[in-house]
C-alpha cells in the first residue's frame, strides 16, 4: 500500500488525539493489518472495501428512504464520491465535527 487519501486524516486524527508520531503510525498499521477493522481494503488499489461499503448504503438507503435516494440521485445526480466514498475513506473524518467523530470511533474501536 503506498499513498492514498484518506490515509491523512486518519494519521492526522490519531494524532490530534494526542499520540505520538510513531505510535500513529503503528496504531494504524495495526487498525489497516487486523482484520477488526480492516482498514486496508478501504485503501488498496482499486478501494474494495470502499466499493463494497458505498454499495451497501446506497441499497439500504434505497429500502429506508426511496424518496430521499431518488432526489440525491435522480434529481441532484451526486456521485458516490462527492460524499459516501469520502465518508469511508476517511473514516468519517472528512465531514463531521470531532464530537460526533468521537462517537463514530469509540463505536469502531
Amino acid at each position: 500500500m503506498g499513498y492514498t487519501q484518506g490515509v491523512n486524516f486518519v494519521v492526522g486524527y490519531l494524532l490530534i488525539l494526542g499520540y505520538e508520531a510513531n505510535d500513529a503510525f503503528w496504531l494504524f498499521v495495526h487498525m489497516a493489518m487486523n482484520r477488526r477493522y480492516l482498514l486496508l481494503g478501504l485503501y488498496e488499489d482499486g478501494f474494495p472495501l470502499a466499493n463494497i461499503y458505498t454499495m451497501i448504503f446506497k441499497n439500504m438507503l434505497k429500502r429506508i428512504d426511496p424518496e430521499l435516494c431518488n432526489h440525491i440521485y435522480a434529481n441532484l445526480m451526486l456521485d458516490d464520491s462527492v460524499w459516501i466514498f469520502k465518508w469511508f475513506i476517511t473514516c468519517y473524518l472528512y465531514s463531521f465535527p470531532i464530537p460526533v467523530i468521537k462517537y463514530v470511533w469509540d463505536v469502531f474501536i
